[in-house]
């Protein structure tokens, strides 16, 4: 604002407040540049159901204290008054936000990039897939606040730190195919060949990824197993050092202090981190299986643009799950992008000679029950690692953590709405 009036103002004119000779402006000409304030970085509060109705007090302040937080406070005031006549409507006798209106500090700017987030869906469905400029251009002004400097958004999991563990699960509708499978665990439960790889929300058809979870739970509820099933789960060790963008740490971030609100630039800046704040939600919000074609495509190119960024080397997105239970364990999903998505001994060639059982049979009352064992008569070698794109695997399948599930039930949480019949 201050280079504003330097470069606006007249510099012989003596300020009718300070009586100090500068440069100075007329309070109508700053009036503008304070209204836009405003608009981008606050919200009227005084016109909520809970003022309005329930005559609550609002919460903010009004527009002379918000104004005395940039200049003094006689021309705050002549200038909130400015500000208050342009919004009154001569035609209908009324203001803009009512008589004397509060406000509190809510950035409005993430709606244009609301916008662009919509467009670039479109885009996806209708131009192209695959090399699609706009797509690029729009990832990367959304995302531009991680490029620059270290982020409490972007963490490190790995052999000594928090996270060093991860589970993963699958399910079975048939005992035979399960029996079948995890004869080689590291395979079966493993992310799948690239031939086999189907797509996901963070990866297209043919892309192989690993999507885990911090918590058995939370890995068993994201595979959504129907009743009569069987789910298979297992731990899996983190062998190296994997970078990991943390998007509920991505939606604290701020931009830095200092600022100034009048600055187009900081305009443009506040909107990327406010947009960050929405997108956990955009990113994980739940998608139908008759629309996931066209529901994952947004998040697929997301996830190729944050897997291949080489400011950003990430290795995967670490992020809350839509399926847990509110009221049980807050378990959080984990997805490692192809790079980091190898494990130990997963190739048909190290299978070993190990099979699995599920029953357990009695031959003199010829009954049986589920008692799951893993025989193993050759247990995987060191000296079968095979290299996965010149580095080593990321991921070692703990053997003793193997499990099987059966699905006897399923617990939803609704909100339930009455329908009211209307004649």
């Amino acid at each position: 604002m201050k280079d504003f009036v330097d470069e606006m103002g007249d510099s012989e004119s003596e300020c009718d407040f300070c009586q100090l000779r500068s440069a100075t402006l007329e309070l109508d000409e700053l009036a503008p540049l304070f209204e836009k304030m405003l608009e981008d970085y606050y919200e009227c509060s005084s016109l909520s159901m809970a003022v309005m109705v329930y005559d609550y007090p609002p919460d903010g302040e009004i527009i002379d204290d918000i104004f005395q937080n940039f200049i003094l406070p006689e021309p705050a005031k002549e200038l909130a008054e400015l500000v208050s006549d342009e919004w009154f409507d001569w035609s209908s006798h009324e203001h803009r936000y009512g008589e004397d209106p509060y406000f509190i500090r809510n950035s409005s700017l993430p709606v244009q990039l609301n916008r662009e987030w919509i467009e670039l869906d479109q885009s996806l469905k209708s131009s192209a897939r695959l090399v699609n400029p706009f797509v690029v251009g729009t990832l990367e002004k959304i995302f531009s606040p991680l490029f620059n400097s270290a982020t409490a958004a972007i963490i490190t999991a790995g052999p000594q730190q928090v996270i060093n563990t991860l589970f993963r699960a699958r399910v079975f509708q048939s005992a035979q195919r399960m029996e079948i499978e995890l004869s080689h665990p590291e395979r079966a439960l493993g992310p799948p060949p690239s031939k086999l790889a189907a797509a996901g929300r963070m990866n297209a058809k043919g892309i192989p990824v690993f999507y885990g979870a911090t918590l058995k739970h939370t890995a068993i509820s994201e595979v959504r197993p129907p009743v009569g099933s069987y789910v298979a789960t297992c731990s899996f060790t983190l062998t190296r050092d994997l970078r990991l963008l943390d998007l509920k740490e991505l939606s604290e971030l701020e931009p830095p202090p200092g600022l100034s609100l009048f600055d187009p630039a900081t305009r443009e800046l506040d909107a990327r981190y406010r947009f960050l704040k929405l997108l956990e939600g955009k990113l994980t919000m739940p998608i139908m299986p008759e629309v996931a074609d066209e529901g994952y495509l947004i998040t697929q190119a997301i996830a190729d643009f944050l897997a291949t960024h080489p400011k950003l080397n990430i290795d995967g997105l670490i992020f809350s799950s839509s399926q847990t239970d509110t009221n049980g364990p807050t378990g959080r999903n984990i997805i490692l992008f192809t790079k980091a998505a190898s494990v130990y001994f997963s190739a048909e060639s190290e299978k070993g000679s190990s099979h699995f059982e599920l029953w357990e049979f009695d031959d003199e009352s010829d009954s049986s029950w589920i008692s799951p064992s893993l025989h193993e008569s050759l247990p995987p070698q060191e000296d079968l690692i095979q290299p996965f794109h010149n580095s080593h695997p990321a991921l070692r399948l703990n053997r003793e953590s193997l499990a099987v599930h059966e699905v006897t039930g399923i617990s939803y949480s609704t909100d339930d709405h009455s329908v009211y019949l209307r004649k």
